[in-house]
């Protein structure tokens, strides 16, 4: 599933451990209003944002921002000046996961759960009986 561009924004936010304030003044902005429109759905990442993201994080591949396909990161790129450990430590941002597929999988496990319990109560069955 491709992020969405908000997932893409929040995804370079908690890599880089920032809110939206301090993306805008290390990218430039004068306020970090683009970043709310973008959550709002008013607009997308344009392609001057996207290299201005680029241009403070190396790492950050303004192909990513742009469509959401392929890495955040760009490979074995270093940030010129980068801020306090990433909250990451793998190469690869979070994924983002839908919460249709989060009710899909409490569903299933749900579903395991009873399995698992009827089968403990004929264990138990069988087990009374010997």
């Amino acid at each position: 599933m491709i992020p969405d561009e908000n997932d893409r924004i929040e995804s370079v936010k908690m890599y880089y451990r920032l809110n939206s304030s301090k993306l805008a003044r290390e990218v430039g902005l004068k306020t970090p209003q683009v970043f709310y429109d973008i959550r709002a759905g008013k607009c997308g990442i344009s392609k001057d944002l996207a290299n201005k993201i680029h241009e403070r994080f190396k790492s950050i591949s303004v192909s990513w921002l742009l469509t959401g396909e392929g890495d955040m990161l760009l490979p074995d790129a270093v940030d010129d000046q980068p801020l306090p450990g990433p909250l990451y430590l793998k190469k690869t941002p979070p994924t983002m996961v839908s919460s249709a597929t989060v009710d899909k999988a409490l569903a299933a496990l749900a579903k395991s759960q009873e399995q698992i319990d009827r089968l403990l109560t004929i264990i138990e069955q069988m087990t009374n009986r010997g």
